[in-house]
């Protein structure tokens, strides 16, 4: 008895061994295919989950738009300029002459940061200007006083006698990862404004422009339209 059970004993022993071979080799990858199948289900079901709160990107970006949009200005540099002009003379010929103004020279996009009027430009767009014209999208167009400007950052701050502005507020770059959506809101030569969207490619880029001798930027591949 004790021999036949000692030998039932080994038959089950290498019976469910082998059994366990079999599902090891057979079972095992199956098992580790439905396990991460799950870990991938589950990450996929809280990001839509987080999608859904999110609402449609489309949805994301207009409101964007339409929260910084009226805040972006047009910066136009105003220099003294001499041009031709004609009118009419004795006999309805038609007479050359010279006619001094303020003209457009330069221009570029700028952001009102705060609703007492105050604008920030690049100091390049308005070097040099006999006076400084800032349209906004509802239509106004202010004189501008410089407040001041900085070289090194190519940087220029602007004043307007104008209330109650839409303000664009800072953010921190620190907390900006590369592959963040973003956009690019301009108002190009005192057109409507234009966006653009695309990512943040990079993050402290530098010697990247000529003759500026501060450079830490961001880098995105959000189409930048002229002006």
């Amino acid at each position: 008895m004790s021999s036949d059970s000692s030998l039932q004993r080994l038959s089950l022993w290498i019976i469910a061994a082998s059994l366990t071979v079999v599902v090891a080799y057979y079972g095992l990858p199956e098992i580790v295919h439905r396990v991460t199948l799950a870990v991938e289900r589950g990450r996929a079901d809280a990001a839509d989950v987080q999608l859904k709160k999110l609402g449609d990107s489309s949805e994301v970006f207009r409101l964007v738009a339409k929260r910084v949009a009226p805040a972006v200005v047009n910066v136009s540099n105003l220099a003294l300029v001499s041009r031709p002009s004609f009118r009419l003379g004795p006999s309805s010929g038609l007479l050359l002459e010279r006619e001094q103004g303020l003209w457009p020279q330069g221009q570029g996009s700028g952001f009102v940061i705060d609703s007492r009027g105050y604008v920030v430009t690049n100091r390049h767009v308005v070097k040099g200007a006999k006076q400084v014209r800032v349209s906004f999208s509802h239509g106004a167009e202010r004189l501008a006083r410089l407040v001041g400007s900085d070289e090194h950052t190519d940087l220029a701050v602007l004043q307007v006698q104008l209330d109650g502005l839409v303000s664009a507020e800072f953010g921190d770059s620190d907390q900006v990862e590369v592959g963040d959506w973003v956009l690019a809101i301009g108002n190009p030569f005192g057109l409507e404004q234009s966006v653009t969207a695309g990512i943040v490619s990079a993050k402290g880029r530098s010697s990247v422009v000529e003759k500026l001798d501060i450079q830490d930027f961001l880098q995105t591949d959000a189409a930048i339209n002229p002006g």
